[in-house]
């Protein structure tokens, strides 16, 4: 739809406020029906696009494809048959039936504890506990013993 230029009052789609309004903006609406009624009772007249091209649009659109047929190569044929690809049959894969044997129970040998490890794991252990007394003696000392620690 588009403005009719002897009606001030009819109403055409303005895309800044996404409504229909006049030129002046003081007639809206939100849909396309009720513009087109509005339209329609103040006898407005609205443009159209035509629904076929003219003998002089044809003849612009042939001018052209043939300047872009000139200078692309090709030889202008549009009816050419298109090649027939075969598309190839999918492959059946048939899935591989595998048959397990029932795995004998492994005999089960307590590990022996190595000396080297205990010795490791026993200064880790002294580490963390010593750590620990520091904490407690640091909250537990000076002004944090006077005001009754701090808690971790």
């Amino acid at each position: 739809m588009s403005y009719d230029d002897n009606n001030p009052r009819a109403v055409a789609f303005n895309p800044t406020t996404q409504l229909f309004t006049n030129e002046k903006r003081d007639i809206a609406f939100k849909s396309y029906n009720e513009a087109d009624a509005w339209n329609k009772s103040i006898g407005a007249k609205t443009k159209h696009y035509p629904d076929e091209a003219t003998p002089a649009q044809v003849g612009a659109l042939a001018e052209r494809m043939e300047r872009s047929r000139q200078m692309t190569g090709g030889d202008g044929r549009y009816d050419k048959p298109k090649p027939i690809i075969k598309k190839k049959k999918p492959y059946k894969i048939e899935p591989v039936k595998i048959n397990f044997l029932p795995i004998p129970p492994m005999p089960y040998e307590p590990i022996a504890p190595d000396p080297y490890a205990l010795e490791l794991e026993r200064r880790v252990r002294e580490n963390i506990r010593k750590t620990e007394d520091e904490k407690r003696l640091n909250n537990s000392s000076g002004l944090a013993g006077l005001i009754g620690g701090f808690k971790q």
